[in-house]
């Protein structure tokens, strides 16, 4: 589940091209993730080369995918003869698919200035996937499910962009280089301690656990650093907003119990205690390709308490159906709640 010192090196930039054509083919994306998406496109022609090669294979594999089905419909033909014939399909499917990409990338407006340092060095997880990096000053950073860091060191400084995600990053200390993270419109800095910085499409939020950080905000179209109402976080603090608008920043203090639940994840483990039901489904969908929906509007505010294995979404449907006497059923990659009278 975890990997020690891991990176990826040129390749990488592949693998991250074809999460976002996954993303985007999945029909799940946000005015917040076309954002991401023209600034990860904006740092150099290789992420909008790779956008639109792996839009090219993309296509391919759904094409191919297909591919078994026809066959069949073509009675006693010859598999040769089939290829023949369907080859100038996927290519031309192929060739269509690059040029929606590229009337994406258009379209988002991307610059075609290279932005992207040579040192940077990018790690990512899949959905479902946790991961432990550790870095060459012996920080580590601690990925969550389908999350994606940068990470630039440089003399004065060490830099980190958590583009989507989640991390908690255990700081060493060293006072000639403060260490940043940025996420969206916002900076994290820090000379040594431990925080969570977690970066979805409708919420930002930091979790401090020791130490102290400073939380700037930038204003989007101001261009300049704006901070927040409260700069400081102290230890069990956490700061909230909304990852899409300039509103203030919400300050919570937070109990050891509710510091181990918001980090349960970096054990393997979700734990949840009295969250609604609507809340939990969307945390534990993080981690899973099922699409869950809680169809009974009387379910979706019941309050859950529990610890589930990360992925191990079947412990919680259980629950569900014994607890709240629900019903569950799953059609392929959909699984619908409701209850028993619906």
């Amino acid at each position: 589940m975890t990997e020690h010192g891991a990176k990826w090196d040129i390749s990488a930039v592949e693998i991250e091209a074809a999460a976002w054509i996954a993303q985007i083919d999945g029909g799940r994306f946000s005015d917040a993730d076309k954002a991401a998406l023209r600034e990860w496109c904006a740092r150099s022609e290789a992420h909008r080369e790779a956008l639109r090669r792996q839009g090219a294979i993309w296509s391919e594999l759904d094409s191919l995918a297909a591919l078994p089905a026809q066959l069949a419909a073509q009675g006693r033909e010859s598999a040769g003869r089939s290829h023949l014939r369907w080859r100038p399909f996927w290519v031309a499917h192929a060739a269509l698919a690059v040029l929606i990409v590229a009337v994406l990338v258009t379209w988002i407006g991307v610059p075609s200035v290279d932005r992207v340092a040579p040192s940077v060095q990018i790690y990512a997880t899949r959905v479902g996937e946790l991961k432990t990096i550790v870095l060459n000053d012996q920080s580590t950073v601690r990925l969550n499910t389908n999350s994606l860091v940068e990470v630039d060191y440089r003399p004065n400084e060490r830099r980190i962009r958590l583009v989507k995600g989640e991390a908690l990053f255990d700081v060493a200390k060293d006072p000639r280089r403060r260490f940043v993270v940025h996420a969206s419109d916002n900076t994290v800095r820090a000379v040594g301690t431990r925080f969570s910085v977690r970066l979805l499409r409708d919420q930002f939020e930091v979790v401090v656990s020791e130490g102290v950080v400073e939380l700037t905000r930038t204003i989007p179209g101001s261009g300049q650093p704006v901070q927040s109402a409260v700069s400081r976080l102290e230890p069990r603090q956490a700061a909230y907003l909304d990852a899409e608008s300039a509103a203030a920043v919400s300050i919570e203090t937070l109990d050891v119990g509710e510091i181990a639940r918001h980090l349960s994840w970096t054990s393997g483990v979700l734990e949840f205690d009295g969250e609604p039901l609507k809340d939990v489904i969307a945390e534990v969908s993080r981690y899973t390709s099922l699409q869950i929906e809680v169809k009974d509007p009387s379910l979706r505010e019941l309050p859950v308490a529990g610890r589930f294995r990360v992925g191990d979404t079947q412990a919680l449907f259980d629950v569900i159906e014994a607890g709240f006497g629900a019903s569950i059923v799953r059609d392929g990659n959909v699984v619908t709640i409701t209850g028993n009278a619906g």
